[in-house]
């Protein structure tokens, strides 16, 4: 399956992740002009944790598993994504460059809108309207995952503790 500009374009305004920017039609298709389209077959691995990447990837199609390590080396699912849901992954490879924090595999048949870090800041330089556009919404992606990460610290501290006396 390969979308065309205009499926792209209607895709990318139903993401979470850019929601900011669904009514902004020059970002849309500036974005439009750096993705490219990736399928993958079932099973196959798009992301593997502790690699490095330098893609941000958009599920078009299909689903995936996402499963993380434990310091046992145990594999445990984190999440299953499913295109329908206007799923998203990778988007901090956009932005640093760090080792991926999970491995993504493909359930079934997936297809991947796909840019690369490159592109993107390509993009931004070219544009620093629509770098910074896209990058605050990034930032509040981010933000709100580190207030999870803060609230989930408390719950299992609040729990050890209750655990303890």
């Amino acid at each position: 399956m390969s979308p065309n500009k205009e499926e792209i374009v209607k895709k990318l305004k139903k993401l979470p992740l850019l929601e900011s920017l669904n009514n902004n039609f020059e970002v849309l298709n500036k974005i439009t002009e750096i993705i490219y389209i990736k399928n993958i077959k079932p099973g196959e691995a798009i992301i593997r944790e502790d690699e490095e990447g330098e893609t941000f990837y958009i599920l078009y199609a299909g689903k995936v598993e996402i499963t993380k390590k434990t310091r046992h080396n145990d594999s445990f699912t984190v999440d299953i994504l499913n295109a329908d849901n206007n799923s998203c992954f990778g988007e901090l490879a956009l932005i640093d460059d760090e080792l991926r924090s999970a491995t993504v595999v493909a359930i079934n048949e997936v297809t991947l809108l796909a840019i690369d870090k490159s592109d993107f800041i390509k993009m931004g330089n070219n544009n620093t309207k629509i770098g910074l556009e896209v990058t605050r919404v990034l930032s509040k992606i981010m933000a709100q995952r580190m207030r999870k990460s803060t609230q989930d610290m408390i719950t299992v501290f609040d729990a050890l503790i209750n655990e303890v006396s």
